[in-house]
């Protein structure tokens, strides 16, 4: 008798599911496996063609900008080399010692503002680099059926104080992966087969 009654449940059960032509719910499928890779990116901003070219207008920025202002200092010292030869009556003295002045405050500010200018601008193309070296690794990573790719570095910790160790340990966030993950080589070595990818647009530099 008690098992007659644990079973009408049931038969009553699948008769409502057959009457409503509800089938029962499949189980979730589990989800598929992802396929996972490392990459150093900063090694790859480094091959990158396009931080050598920013690397190399910097450095000409700068060299332009140091010239500039050697011309600068030798018209600062032979106007120190008159007025160390004009007597200190001399009527045109004191108009030359304000040129002298303003010479060496707009020499020095000159140099300065030209370099910062360069910097700022050196700065932008390397955000400008770094979004199409992203813009690699995901094309990279879509073609070849890989849903995460981490950054890592082979590159030794290190630090003169704690201050500048701890970020250099934290900032390595994968800490061990088989060689066979590494995709740094493979995604360089479309650097010259493939087009740049449309970076996202770079923020103007904040004034100062």
């Amino acid at each position: 008798m008690r098992r007659s009654a644990a079973v009408f449940p049931a038969l009553l059960l699948a008769s409502l599911v057959a009457l409503l032509g509800v089938a029962p719910a499949p189980a979730s499928a589990a989800p598929a496996p992802v396929a996972v890779a490392v990459v150093d990116v900063l090694e790859l901003i480094n091959a990158y063609p396009g931080f050598k070219t920013a690397k190399d207008a910097l450095e000409t920025a700068v060299k332009a900008a140091e010239a500039d202002f050697e011309v600068v200092k030798k018209d600062v010292a032979k106007l120190e080399g008159d007025l160390k030869l004009a007597p200190l009556n001399a009527p045109n003295r004191v108009a030359t010692e304000k040129m002298l002045a303003q010479k060496k405050i707009q020499g020095e500010f000159e140099v300065k503002w030209k370099v910062r200018v360069a910097q700022d601008e050196y700065m932008g193309k390397l955000i400008r680099v770094h979004g199409e070296v992203k813009g690699h690794i995901a094309r990279y990573a879509r073609a070849n059926g890989y849903g995460l790719v981490l950054q890592m570095t082979s590159e030794d910790v290190s630090g003169k104080t704690p201050d500048e160790l701890i970020p250099n340990i934290v900032v390595r966030t994968v800490v061990h992966f088989d060689d066979a993950l590494n995709i740094t080589a493979a995604v360089k070595a479309t650097f010259a087969s493939q087009s740049p990818p449309a970076p996202a647009p770079v923020p103007a530099p904040a004034p100062r």
